[in-house]
């Protein structure tokens, strides 16, 4: 098997190759995947990221997580491969960040442990379950305080049998490709 920094560089080339129209496709289709899950349906408090280049776009995800009468939580990056959940109103007030990922200026603190369903990106998954990150380690640190209900929205190009894992990697319990779901967690 290859190793972590070889599989980023293939999964960056895939996603590079695709265009910002299929971007918009597939998060539209991941969206309608999202609300068929029980998981969804039941849920009062989603947390999502916010999808920038070369990332399915969750925009019509957040609304629908507002428009649904959810709250509506995303990460606000604070340091070197970690952030703070912040619950808000809408996404409007999403301004560039940190690494300029757009990311809200205020909200209310929340806790993992507070967040019913975590929507989650990745660079590339396996159909284990197991997603490969950026290397920053935001999300892992996050997965390992977290017990709820989580989705990983992973294009298809970037869909393997296997990835490499170390020991701190934690798996999602659904993969939404927007073609397939996958949900070997559960």
């Amino acid at each position: 098997m290859m190793e972590k920094n070889q599989l980023r560089t293939l999964a960056r080339e895939a996603l590079a190759a695709l265009s910002p129209a299929q971007y918009k496709e597939m998060g539209l289709a991941m969206l309608d995947q999202l609300r068929s899950l029980p998981e969804y349906q039941q849920a009062t408090r989603v947390f999502c990221f916010v999808g920038t280049t070369n990332e399915p776009d969750t925009i019509p995800i957040l609304k629908a997580i507002v428009a649904d009468g959810k709250a509506l939580c995303v990460p606000k990056v604070i340091g070197k491969g970690t952030f703070q959940i912040l619950e808000i109103p809408d996404f409007s007030s999403l301004m560039p960040g940190l690494y300029h990922i757009p990311e809200p200026l205020t909200g209310r603190t929340r806790e993992p442990g507070e967040i019913d369903l975590a929507i989650l990106p990745c660079l590339a998954c396996a159909r284990t379950g197991h997603r490969l990150g950026h290397g920053w380690g935001f999300y892992d640190r996050f997965m390992a305080q977290y017990t709820g209900a989580s989705v990983a929205l992973c294009p298809p190009a970037v869909l393997y049998d296997e990835i490499p894992l170390e020991e701190h990697d934690q798996p999602v319990a659904r993969i939404l490709t927007g073609e397939e779901l996958f949900s070997p967690g559960l």
